[in-house]
C-alpha cells in the first residue's frame, strides 16, 4: 500500500523502460528524411520539394503515433500542416532501406533511462525543464558512452552524433545553472496552497499549531488530506516552517480516522491564475514572506513585485468562499512583503564584491594595467586572471569603464582569455538602432486583413544567450501570454525585472503606446558583453494570442569578434499557444495550463504567407 502511495504521488519515474524509447526509434527512422525534407517542413514547402512528402509519411508511418506525442509534441502543429499540405502527392516506399544495426540497437538499450518529457526539453532547449532531467541525461550519456556506439550507414551516424550533441549540450546545462532564481520549475508554492486550501478549515489550522489537533473531531483527516494534497516537495521548499509542526501532529493523530472529504470545489479560474503567476517567487522568498523575514523579504523584491504585478494584471476573484479567503490573505501577505521593500529599497548590484576581490591583486598591477603598460601587465597575468574570476559577473555592473576597457586590452598582452571574458568575445558597449517598419494592411493581406488591424506598445530587449523572451516551439511565459492576448506589457515588463543584474541588460516599452498597420517605429538600445542579443515583441491585434517580433537576434560575430554593423529581417506572425480561438474575432477559449501549446508560425495558415513587416538593426 505505502507503495502504492509513492507510485501515485510521483507517476513518472525517471528510468521507467516501458516510456517509448525516443532516441532509438527516431535515429532508426531518421534514414527515411532527409535534411532537405526537414527543413522543406519547417519552413512549410514540403509539397514544393519533389519525393518530400512521401518520405515524411513514412517517416511518421515508421515514428508511429505514441513516439510523435510523447517524443516529438513541438511537431504536432507542423505535423498537421504537412499531412494537409501533402494530401494526394504520391508516396512511394523508399528504394533503399539500411540494415538494422548495432547502433540502433544500442541506443534502444540506453534510451529508456530518460523519460519523453526530457527528450522533448532537449529537443526545445528548455533550461528550465532540463534541469529536472539531470539523472536521467547523465545515465543516458554514461550507458551510451560504455557501450561506444557506431553506425555503418552515414545517415544513421550523423543522427547519432547529433543525438550525442544534444545530450553533451543538456549535460552543460544541468553544471551550470543548477537552480535559476526564476526557474517555472519550482514548486509553486501559491498556486499549490491555494489550491489545496479547501482541505483545512480554519479551527484545525489552530488546533495543528496548538498541538491538539487529535482533539478536536475530523482535524486530522482534514490535516491528511491537506499534506497529501500539497506533496512533500512544497511541504519541504515552501512551509519548511511547518516541519516540526507536522512531525508532531502526524504522531499525535496515529490511528486517528482519515476518511475522504465529502465536498471537494471545483478547480477554477483563480486556482489557474495563481499557478500561472507565482513561478515568478522562489520558494525561499514565499516562506521569508511567511515567516516575516524582512532580511531575506529584501532580496525577494523584484520576484514579489513582479508577483504582485501578474496577479492584479489578471484581477482573478474565486467562486469558492474558502479560496477566496485565502486568495486574500495571500496578496496581504505580498502586500506586507511590498511595503517592506518600498520602506529598504534592494539597492543595485552589491559592488562591495569588487573590494572583497581587490586582495587577489597587487595596487602596481591595477596601475599597470590602467596606465597601458604591457610590460609591467606580463607579470600581472595571473593575478589578473585570479581577479577577473573573482569580480565575475559583476564585471561590467561594477567597474570603472576605464577600468573595465584597460582590462580587455590586457587580454591580447596576456595572450589568454581571462575569466569572465572568455564568455562574451565582443567587448565594450554598444549602441544599436532599431527600426521596425510594420506593413499589415487589406492592400498587402487582402484576404485576411482585420478592420482596425494593428500592434500593441513594442517591448524590447538586451539580454544574454541564457534568457528568452520568447522562442519558436518554445511554450509561452505569463508575461509573452500577456502581451500575445491583450497588448498588456507589464507582466512582460515585471519578468524583465526579475532578470536584472543576471541576463537582462536594458528594457524599454514604446513609449508611443500601440502602432498602426503600417507605421514605422524606432528605438535605441544598448548591448554589452555577455548580453549582445536583442529580443522584442508585439500583439497582432485583433487575435486571441498572435504577435511577431525578434527573438534572440545576437549582434556579436563570436567567429570575428565583432560586433555586427547592421542586420535586418522580416516579421513572421506566431500563436502563443495560450488560446485555442482560431479567428482574429474569436471569443477567448484560454487554454488550461497542461493544455498549452508551443509557439509556431502561422504565416501561411492566417496571414496568406506574406510577413508584417520588417525590422533593421544597425550599430547607431
Amino acid at each position: 500500500g505505502e507503495g502504492s502511495r509513492i507510485c501515485g504521488a510521483t507517476p513518472e519515474p525517471t528510468s521507467n523502460p516501458e516510456h517509448p524509447k525516443c532516441l532509438g526509434k527516431i535515429l532508426e527512422c531518421s534514414f527515411l528524411l532527409t535534411v532537405e525534407c526537414e527543413e522543406a517542413a519547417l519552413a512549410g514547402i514540403a509539397h514544393e520539394v519533389e519525393g518530400c512528402c512521401g518520405k515524411i509519411a513514412f517517416w511518421l508511418e515508421c515514428l508511429g503515433e505514441e513516439v510523435q506525442q510523447q517524443c516529438l509534441p513541438v511537431l504536432e502543429q507542423i505535423i498537421v500542416e504537412v499531412t494537409e499540405q501533402c494530401e494526394g502527392e504520391p508516396t512511394a516506399a523508399p528504394t533503399e532501406l539500411p540494415d538494422h544495426e548495432t547502433c540502433v540497437t544500442i541506443f534502444h538499450d540506453c534510451s529508456h533511462l530518460m523519460t519523453p518529457a526530457c527528450f522533448h526539453a532537449l529537443i526545445i532547449l528548455d533550461e528550465a525543464e532540463i534541469g529536472k532531467c539531470c539523472e536521467g541525461i547523465d545515465a543516458t550519456i554514461s550507458c551510451l558512452e560504455s557501450k561506444d556506439p557506431s553506425c555503418e550507414n552515414e545517415v544513421l551516424q550523423d543522427v547519432l552524433n547529433e543525438s550525442m550533441a544534444v545530450l553533451g549540450e543538456g549535460s552543460r546545462i544541468c553544471g551550470a545553472t543548477p537552480e535559476p532564481t526564476s526557474n517555472p520549475e519550482h514548486p509553486k508554492c501559491l498556486g499549490k496552497i491555494l489550491e489545496c486550501s479547501f482541505l483545512l478549515t480554519v479551527e484545525c489550522e489552530e488546533a495543528a499549531l496548538a498541538g491538539i489537533a487529535h482533539e478536536v473531531e475530523g482535524c486530522c483527516g482534514k490535516i491528511a488530506f491537506w499534506l497529501e494534497c500539497l506533496g512533500e516537495e512544497v511541504q519541504q521548499q515552501c512551509l519548511p516552517v511547518l516541519e516540526q509542526i507536522i512531525v508532531e501532529v502526524t504522531e499525535q493523530c496515529e490511528g486517528e480516522p482519515t476518511a475522504a472529504p465529502t465536498e471537494l470545489p471545483d478547480h477554477e479560474t483563480c486556482v489557474t491564475i495563481f499557478h500561472d503567476c507565482s513561478h515568478l517567487m522562489t520558494p525561499a522568498c514565499f516562506h521569508a514572506l511567511i515567516i516575516l523575514d524582512e532580511a531575506e523579504i529584501g532580496n525577494c523584491c523584484e520576484g514579489i513585485d513582479a508577483t504582485i504585478a501578474c496577479l492584479e494584471s489578471k484581477d482573478p476573484s474565486c467562486e469558492n468562499e474558502v479560496l477566496q479567503d485565502v486568495l486574500n490573505e495571500s496578496m496581504a501577505v505580498l502586500g506586507e512583503g511590498s511595503r517592506i521593500c518600498a520602506a529598504s529599497p534592494t539597492p543595485g548590484p552589491d559592488c562591495a564584491i569588487v573590494s572583497d576581490c581587490a586582495e587577489l591583486i597587487r595596487p602596481e598591477c591595477v596601475e599597470a594595467v590602467l596606465a597601458g603598460d604591457k610590460e609591467a601587465t606580463k607579470g600581472c597575468c595571473d593575478e589578473l586572471d585570479k581577479y577577473v574570476g573573482c569580480v565575475g559577473d559583476f564585471l561590467d555592473q561594477c567597474l570603472p569603464e576605464d577600468l573595465l576597457g584597460a582590462i580587455e586590452e590586457a587580454e591580447d598582452v596576456c595572450k589568454v582569455p581571462m575569466g569572465i571574458f572568455s564568455m562574451f568575445p565582443c567587448k565594450g558597449r554598444v549602441k544599436y538602432k532599431v527600426t521596425i517598419s510594420y506593413s499589415w494592411s487589406s492592400a498587402t493581406h487582402p484576404n485576411s486583413y482585420p478592420d482596425g488591424g494593428g500592434f500593441s506598445p513594442y517591448v524590447l530587449a538586451s539580454h544574454g544567450k541564457d534568457y528568452t523572451m520568447w522562442s519558436k516551439l518554445g511554450y509561452s511565459s505569463p508575461g509573452v501570454q500577456e502581451v500575445a492576448e491583450t497588448g498588456n506589457p507589464d507582466t512582460l515588463e515585471s519578468e524583465l525585472k526579475v532578470e536584472n543584474y543576471r541576463n537582462v541588460f536594458q528594457r524599454l516599452i514604446d513609449p508611443d503606446g500601440p502602432a498602426g498597420s503600417t507605421d514605422t517605429r524606432v528605438y535605441m538600445i544598448d548591448v554589452h558583453g555577455a548580453r549582445s542579443y536583442i529580443s522584442g515583441i508585439a500583439m497582432l491585434a485583433p487575435s486571441p494570442d498572435w504577435f511577431t517580433g525578434i527573438s534572440g537576434l545576437n549582434t556579436c560575430d563570436e567567429d570575428a569578434k565583432e560586433y555586427l554593423d547592421r542586420m535586418e529581417g522580416y516579421l513572421s506572425a506566431y500563436d502563443a499557444g495560450t488560446d485555442a480561438g482560431d479567428a482574429f474575432m474569436a471569443p477567448d477559449e484560454p487554454r488550461k495550463p497542461g493544455e498549452r501549446r508551443p509557439i509556431v508560425s502561422i504565416l501561411n495558415d492566417k496571414f496568406e504567407g506574406i510577413t508584417v513587416g520588417k525590422y533593421v538593426v544597425e550599430k547607431a
